[in-house]
């Protein structure tokens, strides 16, 4: 968002809003002496409206611009993403713990994890299974990590997913 400060600002008149939080009408000659005298500047909070004046604020506009920096920083950090991971009936153990090292991996950095089981062709009929296989895998999985509830889909293709998150 640009913002209007110091010379941008047009204004005659307008509200000037100091640090403490005190409002007064000022012209612009005046609010640029007083924002000189305490080292700061003037920046436009809330333009002219038909019945009212414009609003305008004494600020250190380095100072806001970076903190405006910091919380954008600081949000973007918070933002987790999921990532999939995708395994078959016959899986071999070796590659099984291959990707829970890499679900490992994904959680330790903040993200979630959607661990799923894709079965095809013959092996749908062996449902029982693919869901102890499934359950098996989470055990595993269960030192590191919580999950929510197992999720079937049917379809061509018949789905077992849940989504992992760290303890």
């Amino acid at each position: 968002m640009e913002h209007k400060i110091n010379g941008q600002i047009r204004y005659s008149r307008f509200k000037l809003v100091d640090d403490t939080g005190e409002c007064q009408v000022v012209t612009l000659a005046e609010a640029r002496s007083i924002a000189e005298e305490e080292g700061l500047d003037i920046m436009e909070v809330a333009t002219e409206k038909k019945d009212q004046l414009a609003t305008c604020k004494l600020i250190d506009y380095g100072k806001y611009l970076y903190n405006q920096k910091k919380k954008q920083k600081k949000n973007k950090h918070h933002s987790s993403v999921t990532k999939e991971i995708k395994l078959g009936f016959h899986t071999a153990e070796h590659d099984v713990d291959i990707k829970h090292k890499k679900v490992k991996e994904i959680l330790s950095k903040g993200n979630k994890v959607l661990y799923s089981m894709d079965i095809k062709g013959r092996d749908k009929s062996h449902m029982d299974i693919a869901r102890d296989i499934m359950q098996q895998r989470l055990e595993k999985l269960s030192e590191f990590a919580s999950f929510s509830d197992v999720k079937v889909s049917y379809g061509k293709m018949t789905r077992i997913t849940t989504t992992l998150t760290s303890k």
